[in-house]
């Protein structure tokens, strides 16, 4: 039972969390690059070998450094040694092949650090066997269109922008900002140690098991990607997965000195249309509510006359270091256009489509005797059983609402004061009523038998079954005036010092009805004769006395 307590209140935090997002339980907004600036139409390359045909082959480390720019354009480039560029160097790759080979048995590498530059544009780089690509030190990289083969890249730099390209083993760590777009992963992609990637449109996994991985307080976003073998997150990390396939999706309890707060978010693509009638409209407002009535998502209909939303299917997390998951894929989808509501539920559990009917609303406006709006009266809509309370304007709103026929009847204070009045819904549209409620002012005056006014005369209203209702004092014209009641028989008591108390039974039944008091004074004893009822007393006592002695004497 601990377990289930645990769970749940593990649940309610997630839901807490996330329906105060700004979106709702969509991630935050993804990072992305400005679109890349490309320099290779900027630049000339530097002094390199000179082409042998179209084959550049250079014995040797290639080195920029500086204000240096090195740039392989248009030529197929093999390279026995290393290519380094630091310092602010700059380093374009377009049109071309670079193939990095052995030197004494070792690997030639890439290596861009200390705030360089690397552009690849159109061009494959390749190994004969596995190289090494660094990317470090707040170190700017665009790759757009480039294919990597036998590599394995390290994103450790400031800023990555991956475009229409093909990679191979990606680890990104550190504070570096990496956005992948419609690329191809071959084999791995991973984040570690604060690294922060969102990666879209692209595929994890072709000729190798792909597997998509958070770790070490890095966070993941992948959307409309597929993966091909498993993808999982541990050490305080997080990962979401909204419109990704993958035949695994794994949370890891943690390990000896890890920490236990990591999370995989799933979700899935809703495109709501909404319609009034047949015809799908635009610039309706959607919303998605979770079960608990919380938001999860806003936004409205485009010309097309839908929306497509990113929602949670489940959450996997970890408790008390055991892997959990939380199911949250039912949501209610509500659309507003103009006055029109319309409402749908769906159970989320993959990319799905729903169609929301725009309904009739009814304005439901009560008022009182004055003619003015009456507050908290409960309108009831039969045959739903549907009930409102009027807010201080005196409207109740009832929504949704198919065509037919409907019965309107209001209470205030538990009694009937209006209705029933019948509303037919035949076209979908806004309707309005008026309901004019018996609920109305009753004056007290409080007289003397001279027609003087009573003042500060305390005036009971109470129920006819005795109920008491309210008290109130009469003011310097003796009046007091009980506002906005219910129609039906009251009893009034009136109390006043040195008057006699009085009553009436009372039935309401028009606006500003009147009932007037002409209260008796109460007789007051004169002045001697507390007195004289004194001696009286004492007599008697007296007289008692000397019976009772009299009788025990004759004993």
């Amino acid at each position: 039972m601990g377990e289930l307590k645990e769970g749940l209140a593990s649940l309610l935090a997630v839901l807490l969390v996330l329906a105060f997002a700004h979106e709702a339980l969509a991630p935050t907004a993804a990072w992305a690059s400005p679109t890349p600036k490309l320099l290779s139409e900027e630049l000339g390359p530097r002094t390199c070998p000179s082409p042998i045909g179209n084959v550049t082959t250079y014995y040797g480390d290639l080195v920029a450094s500086g204000s240096e720019t090195l740039v392989i354009r248009d030529v197929d480039f093999t390279l026995y040694g290393s290519l380094i560029a630091m310092d602010q160097a700059t380093v374009v790759i377009e049109n071309a092949i670079l193939t990095l080979c052995e030197v004494g048995g070792e690997m030639g590498n890439i290596t861009i650090r200390d705030e360089a530059y690397i552009e690849v544009t159109n061009s494959t780089i390749r190994g004969e066997g596995i190289f090494y690509l660094y990317l470090l030190n707040e170190t700017r990289a665009v790759f757009q269109g480039a294919v990597f083969e036998h590599s394995h890249e390290f994103y450790g730099a400031a800023e990555v922008t991956v475009l229409n390209s093909k990679v191979v083993w990606v680890d990104c760590f550190g504070s570096v900002r990496v956005s992948i777009n419609n690329t191809i992963v071959e084999f791995l992609l991973a984040a570690t140690d604060d690294a922060r990637v969102w990666i879209r449109n692209s595929r994890v996994g072709t000729a190798y098991p792909g597997i998509l991985r958070a770790q070490r307080n890095a966070v993941i976003e992948a959307y409309d990607c597929a993966v091909s073998s498993r993808a999982d997150c541990y050490d305080n990390s997080t990962l979401w997965l909204l419109n990704v396939s993958s035949p695994s999706v794994e949370v890891i309890p943690p390990g000896p000195g890890e920490v236990g707060r990591a999370a995989i978010y799933v979700g899935w693509h809703l495109n709501v249309s909404v319609l009034l009638g047949d015809e799908a409209v635009s610039g309706a407002e959607v919303r998605a509510y979770f079960p608990n009535g919380s938001l999860a998502y806003e936004g409205a209909t485009g010309p097309g006359g839908y929306v497509d939303m990113l929602l949670l299917e489940k959450v996997l997390h970890v408790v008390d270091r055991t892997a959990v998951e939380d199911v949250v894929r039912d949501y209610t989808i509500r659309a507003y256009y103009g006055d029109l509501e319309g409402e749908a539920s769906v159970s989320l559990d993959g990319n799905k489509e729903l169609y929301v009917s725009l309904l009739s609303t009814l304005l439901v406006t009560c008022l009182d005797g004055d003619g003015e709006a009456a507050g908290g009266v409960e309108v009831r809509l039969e045959p739903l059983g549907a009930r409102r309370y009027t807010g201080v304007d005196g409207r109740a709103l009832f929504t949704l609402l198919e065509p037919g026929s409907y019965e309107l009847t209001a209470y205030y204070m538990g009694l009937k004061v209006a209705g029933p009045e019948v509303v037919d819904i035949t076209d979908i549209m806004a309707y309005n009523v008026e309901l004019s409620c018996a609920i109305y002012d009753l004056i007290v005056i409080v007289l003397n038998t001279k027609g003087e006014p009573i003042s500060g005369a305390t005036v009971r209203l109470l129920f006819a079954n005795g109920t008491s209702l309210y008290n109130s004092l009469t003011d310097a014209s003796g009046r007091v005036e009980f506002k906005n009641i219910p129609a039906t028989t009251y009893k009034l008591v009136v109390e006043a010092s040195g008057y006699k108390e009085a009553y009436q039974v009372v039935k309401l039944e028009s606006e500003g009805q009147e009932v007037e008091f002409r209260l008796e004074a109460e007789q007051v004893m004169p002045g001697y004769l507390p007195y004289v009822a004194g001696g009286a007393i004492a007599i008697v006592v007296v007289v008692a006395i000397v019976v009772l002695l009299m009788r025990r004497k004759g004993k």
